[in-house]
């Protein structure tokens, strides 16, 4: 164990210089919040992101709770992310635990840890982080002597294989969520200060009293007062709160008021590169539309906007306070917003000469989004990405991405005639429904694009490139489609053959495939039961992290670690639910 001053030492003269990117570690990036000395009786939150730094800080839901948290002066909020196993070999081999980026004070050291669970393929990190934070990896396992475990996210939307390892989810929105549980937190805490408690029984009845009155709150999920049942086939029964009080189904928080809640008005500014290097704006949550694949739509459901003057505002403050060079609008889909013509130009008048540019990061499938997009790369034209999903109109409908052929077309004439040369598309393979002849349709699409595309962009024709990136189909929990089994990897293996080999102009048309084994696990994980979460520390223990990763990604670990929990993948995966069949995620209520 070393103190704050021997792990910045040993940092800087031994770690730092061994590693890819010293920058992950090091903290002190401008409008990084230190309370040096901390409040006394403050509370100490440690945000995790389980995946690298670069990744993480790109996360808006991070910044915005890190802000809210320090906005109160009885709160302290660090943060801390992944080590690449580079940084953890050195970590673990001497003896370094995992630690907060601003104050290196270890994480086993914070009250509350909470981590943000947006993708099934980090839950691996997450039981990796505990250990490297010397925490005990099962909630059953902790007492008043460790800190509350608490994780948010997407991923909530089935939180059951995770359900062993967290003492507590906020399902919805968290800004509300995670001032209560503060508070919860802090007023139970002043309460067993006062008492003197010995014994393990005595420390673990302590603890589960304040999992008791967090459950209270609304959104907030603790699983360890929840006993699921199986019947003798082993097929999921139900699940029931096992202490009287505790409510039968938990609703999700929901923010009404953009206007009103917290937006942080100054954002880290990393030193090093990151996904999404630039000021971040949430100008609307939620989605107008009913995508029956798409769990952010059903996650984030109930449509709301910030209004044009607090963006403006918002982006005056962040420009002040920030330095980036890029102003991004985000939301499920940006150019939804009613204001969004009026805002843009603003912002573009505004800081025109600034050097400033402006980005919407999603956009409909449409020849309003594509003028618009021309207004903001002027000259630049870099390239434009739309998600059409499908090939056929027929099965756009079918599965809610109500987007006409004639809009599809629209929207590639325009956008190839007014000077872009690189479109990306998205795809699903797998989907309900879908034929032989639907995954052959994406190639003779593509292939007619660039019939199309010699017309409409002349001389630049040579300089196309169109991509086209494709990925099964993963049903997920809380969707319509949650019943729907994915289709068996050997049949989404040889549809991707059959598309492979329809592509003929190769000279333009570029092919990316995501990982089957990959989609396979994420599709299991998803719909998964308690059951599971052995498998998940089996995987971990075997060796799976950053699973995400392409390269780090190893499906014969995962499926090992299935058949040594005693479970078999394809059942979670490939299998279709009948609609009378309870399910795990159940008690969780979205709507």
């Amino acid at each position: 164990m070393r103190g704050e001053s021997g792990l910045g030492q040993w940092l800087h003269d031994f770690a730092l210089p061994r590693v890819r990117k010293p920058g992950r570690y090091t903290g002190g990036e401008w409008n990084q919040i230190v309370k040096s000395p901390p409040p006394k009786g403050a509370v100490h939150v440690l945000l995790i992101y389980p995946d690298i730094y670069e990744v993480g800080m790109s996360n808006l839901g991070l910044q915005i709770l890190y802000g809210l948290l320090n906005e109160r002066p009885e709160v302290v909020c660090e943060r801390a992310f992944s080590p690449w196993p580079d940084m953890e070999g050195l970590m673990r081999s001497h003896g370094i635990e995992l630690f907060s980026l601003e104050t290196k004070r270890p994480a086993r050291e914070f009250d509350i840890i909470g981590f943000s669970l947006q993708t099934e393929l980090n839950f691996t990190n997450v039981l990796n982080l505990l250990d490297l934070a010397r925490l005990p990896l099962r909630s059953e396992e902790r007492t008043v002597e460790h800190p509350l475990v608490i994780a948010g996210g997407p991923c909530t939307s089935n939180p059951e294989p995770m359900a062993d390892f967290i003492d507590a989810f906020i399902i919805g929105d968290g800004e509300e969520a995670i001032l209560e549980v503060v508070e919860v937190y802090k007023d139970w805490r002043r309460r067993l200060r006062r008492r003197r408690v010995s014994g393990e029984a005595d420390k673990r009845g302590w603890r589960r009293g304040l999992l008791l009155e967090l459950s209270q709150i609304e959104g907030v999920y603790v699983p360890s007062l929840y006993k699921p049942e199986y019947d003798s086939k082993g097929r999921f029964v139900g699940l029931w709160p096992v202490e009287e009080g505790v409510p039968p189904t938990v609703r999700k928080r929901v923010v009404r008021d953009l206007d009103a809640v917290y937006f942080p008005e100054r954002q880290i500014v990393p030193f090093i590169d990151i996904v999404h290097n630039r000021i971040t704006i949430e100008i609307a949550r939620g989605c107008r539309y009913a995508c029956k694949f798409c769990q952010a739509t059903c996650y984030y459901r109930g449509w709301r906007v910030r209004s044009a003057e607090r963006i403006l505002e918002l982006a005056d403050k962040l420009v002040r306070s920030t330095g980036f060079e890029e102003i991004g609008l985000t939301s499920l889909i940006s150019t939804d917003h009613p204001e969004i013509e009026g805002i843009v130009e603003e912002l573009l008048d505004r800081y025109r000469d600034y050097g400033l540019s402006v980005s919407l990061p999603s956009m409909r499938m449409d020849t309003f989004s594509v003028t618009l997009a021309g207004r903001l790369q002027g000259a630049r034209r870099t390239g434009l990405t739309f998600a059409p999903e499908a090939a056929h109109e027929a099965l756009r409908f079918k599965v809610g991405k109500r987007i006409k052929d004639d809009e599809v077309w629209e929207a590639l004439e325009a956008a190839l005639c007014s000077g872009w040369n690189s479109i990306k598309l998205y795809f699903m393979v797998g989907l309900p429904g879908e034929g032989e002849e639907d995954v052959l349709a994406i190639a003779e699409l593509a292939e007619e694009v660039v019939r199309r595309a010699q017309r409409w962009m002349g001389r630049r024709f040579g300089r196309l490139r169109l991509h086209l990136s494709v990925a099964p189909f993963v049903p997920k929990a809380q969707t319509p489609f949650q019943r729907e089994g994915q289709m068996k990897r050997e049949e989404l293996q040889r549809r991707k053959g059959l598309l492979k080999g329809a592509i003929r102009s190769r000279r333009h048309i570029f092919l990316d495939f995501h990982d089957i084994g990959m989609s396979f696990v994420e599709a299991a994980l998803s719909r998964a039961d308690r059951r599971v979460a052995k498998a998940v520390e089996l995987a971990w223990r075997g060796g799976c992290k950053f699973d995400a990763w392409g390269d780090k990604f190893s499906l014969k670990g995962w499926l090992s670690a299935f058949e040594g929990a005693g479970l078999k993948a394809e059942r979670y995966a490939n299998e279709s639910l009948p609609p009378e069949a309870p399910l795990p995620w159940g008690h969780i209520r979205l709507g």
